[in-house]
């Protein structure tokens, strides 16, 4: 993975389920990418949804900066991951959402890490998913509900190069050393055998 930015407009990707716990951070991140937009940046925001409630995406499409992609084979998600400038994860902050989400941890996480992309972590810092990409450097973790600061968080991004190629780096060596196969099987076994000793 090149971490380099794309040529012309830039994007901002939330791929997964679209629903409970997530809806508000969505909204959010639209109208971060609508701020910068409104600054001159030349950036999108594009959803990649297998499911979607019907109500909240059409929220979501209301701004003009959100592309709807299409659905996809999955063998074709790993080259749109890569071809992104931002990857986003995001969670709601209101307390329903917090306790839904608090110790989920998304399937996309290792799939995101590999892609060599930097992630955006939008989530309050009570969650799982917070203290991961926290403790391991290998996200941008946003843990205040605030608009300004997604905006903030994506411009820096997209304009230090090091800070991408960092981020980058430190998320694609975890995911190689963590989440290959091979490993992830032997800790399971090992937790089964332990687990039968008792």
């Amino acid at each position: 993975k090149n971490v380099s930015l794309s040529l012309g407009t830039k994007s901002v990707l939330f791929s997964g389920r679209i629903g409970k716990g997530i809806q508000q951070s969505l909204i959010e991140l639209a109208e971060a990418v609508s701020l910068l937009r409104a600054e001159g940046l030349d950036i999108m925001l594009q959803i990649q949804s297998p499911r979607s409630a019907p109500g909240i995406i059409n929220k979501i499409i209301s701004y003009k900066c959100v592309t709807v992609n299409p659905p996809v084979e999955y063998e074709k998600i790993p080259g749109i991951y890569s071809r992104s400038d931002i990857l986003v994860i995001a969670n709601d902050f209101q307390p329903e959402g917090i306790k839904f989400l608090k110790y989920s941890m998304p399937n996309k996480v290792p799939e995101y890490m590999i892609s060599g992309t930097p992630i955006l972590v939008y989530a309050s810092s009570e969650t799982a998913l917070y203290k991961f990409f926290n403790t391991n450097k290998s996200g941008h973790c946003v843990s205040n509900q605030s608009t300004k600061e997604i905006a903030d968080a994506i411009k820096l991004l997209l304009q230090d190069s090091d800070y991408r190629e960092t981020l980058s780096s430190n998320a694609v060596a975890y995911a190689i050393t963590n989440f290959n196969s091979k490993n992830v099987r032997q800790r399971f076994k090992n937790l089964l055998l332990k687990s039968a000793q008792i």
